[in-house]
């Protein structure tokens, strides 16, 4: 389940940079993105998912200032 959600994440970041979005879409996208696989880990329980999920979207919202 864990290659899925990484899978998931990379082909949405690629289909982004395909589309030609800019950064700042992207990143408000990827935000949202991480944000809702953190709550959907966080609700069945997943802690240490979450966790890396809420980090992730931690660190790329001080890496873009958002």
């Amino acid at each position: 389940m864990y290659t899925l959600k990484t899978l998931i994440l990379v082909l949405i970041v690629i289909i982004f940079s395909v589309t030609e979005l800019r950064a700042e879409e992207i990143s408000l996208k990827q935000l949202r993105q991480l944000n809702e696989e953190g709550e959907q880990s966080f609700n069945i329980a997943d802690y240490p998912t979450a966790l890396k999920k809420f980090e992730q979207g931690l660190n790329l919202s001080y890496q873009t200032k958002n």
